[in-house]
């Protein structure tokens, strides 16, 4: 690389990595991940998604009791979430990744990080995990399997740990959001929460459709869209669409679907 483009790269990227320090808190990452890259640059993984989701909250005057982050990888969404909730429950089932989620956590006194999953049962699964992408892991039946992943159903944890109402409930974690969603069907009808979903629409229409029906089954009936920000700043709003409206759509990449009840 040229001297003169490394200095002028170099010394963005301290800026960018000041700035952020002086306003976030402190996460550790993985040195040459992607996820690290967008935390220097913003501030945060996926800056703005979330902060339409504290938008959002705030202005639909939501529950903000106990979150549930599914797929929490190092606690990028569940540092963010213990700004918005009173206590965060973080699952994340790979050991390695779970390392640093565990510093990360230990930054703030209301997130809980676990070493497990969330299924439609309470076991050990079988699991790929791309060793030069450690975020990347995936329960699957696959002979190219290399991991084991402990998991468990959201109701039984509920109930084993006696938590109150459960207000906010993320998952994302690598196409086995319609298990995780099959194991929390008693706090979906009893609790009501919001749920968001990353839906690979084009990559897994299947998986998609079939969460979306077991939200329908206990009750859901909308889904917020995030906006398009043509400032390219985190200034973006959910839109509301009926989850009927939402399935009939082209299908697409969306890194947050929320869902509510009426």
């Amino acid at each position: 690389m040229n001297l003169l483009i490394r200095f002028i790269l170099s010394r963005a990227i301290k800026r960018a990595a000041k700035k952020s320090s002086l306003i976030n808190l402190p996460i550790a990452t993985y040195a040459n991940d992607y996820i690290t890259q967008k935390i220097i640059l913003d501030g945060w993984f996926e800056k703005r998604e979330l902060y339409a989701l504290e938008k959002f909250f705030s202005s639909m005057q939501l529950d903000k009791k106990i979150c549930i982050d599914a797929g929490a990888n190092i606690g990028n969404h569940s540092l963010f979430f213990s700004r918005i909730f009173e206590r965060v429950f973080s699952f994340e089932p790979n050991k390695e990744v779970f390392k640093l989620l565990e510093i990360n956590a230990s930054s703030v006194e209301n997130v809980k990080p676990l070493n497990l999953g969330l299924s439609d049962t309470n076991e050990a699964l079988k699991a790929f995990v791309d060793k030069g992408n450690l975020s990347s892991g995936r329960i699957t039946d696959d002979l190219d399997s290399n991991e084991i992943f402990e998991v468990e159903k959201l109701d039984n944890f509920k109930f084993e740990n006696n938590l109150g109402k459960i207000s906010y409930l993320k998952i994302d974690i690598e196409g086995h959001e319609e298990a995780a969603l099959r194991g929390a069907k008693e706090i979906l009808i009893s609790d009501s929460p919001v749920v968001s979903l990353e839906m690979e629409m084009t990559r897994n229409l299947t998986n998609c459709l079939a969460s979306i029906k077991i939200l329908q089954d206990c009750g859901y009936s909308k889904a917020y869209i995030l906006g398009k920000s043509f400032s390219g700043g985190s200034n973006s709003n959910f839109k509301e669409t009926s989850i009927a409206e939402f399935k009939n759509r082209r299908p697409k990449r969306h890194k947050m679907v929320m869902f509510l009840k009426d």
